[in-house]
């Protein structure tokens, strides 16, 4: 669990907005702003179902967002 919330942690850090293209930069922001309300969902979880509904998520939206990072990182966007 805390592995899956450290890189739920890191897809939010490395959607740098400022590094890409203006056309962009709505897009990765939005993406930051869905990585943050699922950073809240974590913390406020409250059983074990709703929990595990929640970390699905988190990996599902960190596998959506990985390619996004390295096209930010290679300077691409």
């Amino acid at each position: 669990m805390l592995e899956t919330i450290r890189s739920l942690e890191n897809s939010i850090e490395e959607l740098n907005h400022h590094s890409v293209s203006w056309i962009n930069k709505h897009y990765v922001i939005d993406l930051q702003n869905k990585g943050l309300i699922l950073l809240s969902s974590v913390n406020s979880a409250a059983d074990g179902d709703e929990l595990q509904t929640v970390l699905d998520g988190v990996k599902e939206y960190v596998a959506v967002v990985q390619p996004i990072i390295k096209q930010i990182q290679n300077k691409e966007l």
